[in-house]
């Protein structure tokens, strides 16, 4: 078996990995998409991530900040809600995405390095389309889960400032890209 971190070259890991791994105690699967998508067939042991559910809206959008919804999370909220999902400092974290919730899917891999997961939190290449293509089984069934507990550590170094983005000059070796 090749541990997650062995792919530390690439945020992804293949829908191969996740079969050998399915079993893993310490794997933690999030399902980013449409609630209905979800309810009607997601990887079985799939967690839904939502801006509905309280204990995942935060990997998605800063809380209670309007005008500025993409601010991460402070560490204490972050703390709490990772803890919900089961999320521990030994969790391996795949997030899947099902149809095409690339940029939630994103924004919740972003927040899961944030949080200090670095290579402990991965896309799976391909999202749920990849996994059912390769004749692998759905559910509708929702995981029971059991409370992680998780040490933020938060890189903000992964973050840019204010500051450091105005200080980007035309012609200069840093791009910005407004996506």
């Amino acid at each position: 078996a090749v541990p997650l971190g062995a792919q530390a070259t690439s945020p992804l890991v293949s829908v191969a990995w996740l079969v050998e791994h399915k079993n893993d105690p310490n794997l933690v699967i999030l399902h980013a998409g449409p609630e209905e998508a979800y309810a009607a067939a997601h990887i079985p042991g799939a967690q839904l991530v939502t801006a509905n559910n309280p204990a995942t809206r935060n990997l998605l959008r800063a809380p209670e900040a309007p005008g500025k919804v993409l601010e991460m999370p402070d560490a204490a909220k972050l703390k709490a809600d990772l803890e919900s999902l089961g999320i521990s400092d030994n969790s391996q974290v795949v997030v899947v995405f099902d149809q095409e919730w690339y940029s939630p899917s994103t924004r919740v891999l972003m927040t899961l390095w944030y949080g200090g997961l670095g290579e402990r939190a991965k896309l799976l290449d391909g999202g749920q389309a990849a996994w059912v293509a390769a004749g692998n089984p759905v559910t509708a069934v929702v995981p029971t889960v059991v409370r992680g507990t998780v040490t933020p550590r938060l890189q903000a170094s992964l973050l840019a400032t204010v500051d450091e983005v105005r200080a980007v000059r035309p012609g200069g070796n840093v791009r910005i890209i407004d996506a």
